[in-house]
């Protein structure tokens, strides 16, 4: 430092440097502003999967990064950082199992460019502290999740909401492999684009939207298998079923 001068180099903290944020500081007729700390106006405005790692080239493992973003942000118990999760345009690959906890909140940036490709992978919903389907009951399940404006790309992986309860999904496109000249020939093994297992009236699937969600190339778009007789609701509204052999099964 000389005087109020300082060199810069490759290692400082321009954020900190700047430390001093006012909404409309040139505006003469905006007197009721404070000044705040640069670095919390610009976390507050978007939080990108970026931050934590990820890259959407198409062939990088983007496993970690997310479910980094997903610990921070959602499993964190300072509120403060319960924040939407934005994932910028770019093609996400996923070499394993990516899951999503309880109060969740994913937002692509364009419904058509931004791509989870998850291949034979599955999409899975666990509690706020981690657990699984095998662990869930009435009062832990996962809850709460918004995922909306991405498209996922899948060949045989699933997005699996055993367990989930109120949540929405919407302008997701569901996008998957199959042609019109090809047949089902076993509904019990063959994969749905989304998937759910009803066991117990307690943690089963229901109260859940998709809306504006168009399902494309699937065999089965939405596939419920439900082993006893109990009620539940998903509600399917504004979605296009195309090019697919069975757009909704249950068994």
């Amino acid at each position: 430092y000389v005087g109020n001068t300082k060199v810069l180099t490759e290692n400082d903290n321009i954020i900190e440097l700047a430390s001093s944020y006012e909404f409309a500081s040139t505006d003469p007729a905006i007197i009721n502003t404070v000044s705040r700390p640069l670095g919390e106006k610009i976390d507050e405005i978007e939080v990108s999967v970026a931050d934590f790692g990820a890259v959407g080239d198409g062939s990088t493992d983007n496993v970690e990064a997310f479910e980094n973003a997903f610990e921070q942000l959602f499993r964190n118990t300072d509120a403060d950082y319960r924040k939407v999760l934005k994932v910028p345009n770019g093609t996400y690959l996923f070499l394993s199992d990516l899951e999503i906890p309880s109060n969740a909140i994913i937002r692509g940036e364009t419904q058509n460019n931004t791509i989870l490709n998850i291949n034979q992978n599955n999409i899975l919903f666990v509690t706020s502290d981690g657990e699984g389907v095998n662990d869930f009951n009435s009062s832990n399940r996962p809850r709460n999740v918004e995922i909306s404006n991405l498209t996922i790309d899948r060949t045989t992986g699933q997005t699996v909401l055993s367990g989930l309860a109120s949540s929405n999904f919407e302008y997701i496109t569901f996008l998957g492999e199959h042609q019109l000249s090809q047949s089902v020939n076993d509904f019990t093994t063959e994969p749905g684009a989304v998937f759910f297992n009803n066991v117990l009236f307690g943690t089963a699937a229901t109260d859940i939207l998709f809306k504006n969600c168009d399902f494309t190339s699937n065999s089965i778009s939405i596939k419920c298998v439900q082993t006893n007789q109990f009620d539940t609701s998903i509600n399917v509204k504004g979605c296009k079923f195309d090019i697919g052999h069975t757009a909704i099964y249950i068994e």
